[in-house]
């Protein structure tokens, strides 16, 4: 997902022709996930599960990581102020 979208197909094929079956996403991508409080953007993953699957590569979607723990915390002192 750090790649440019343009990417994503071509990238696909390398993975699935080197051998790979599993792939990994959405570790580090919370602020693209939701770039601000409340605003959730997801297309981009359907995207790229639907391009990764369609190269027969499995998906492990990794979404809680230390970037999304912070906005976690800011977000439940947030919730507590009010």
């Amino acid at each position: 997902e750090h790649w440019p979208q343009n990417l994503w197909k071509e990238d696909a094929k390398r993975m699935a022709e080197a051998g790979l079956s599993w792939v990994r996403i959405g570790e580090f991508a919370w602020s693209k996930m939701e770039p601000s409080p409340g605003e959730l953007k997801f297309e981009w993953l359907d995207e790229i599960i639907e391009i990764l699957g369609a190269a027969g590569l499995s998906v492990v979607l990794d979404a809680y990581c230390n970037t999304s723990k912070v906005g976690i915390r800011k977000a439940s002192r947030y919730a507590s102020d009010r």
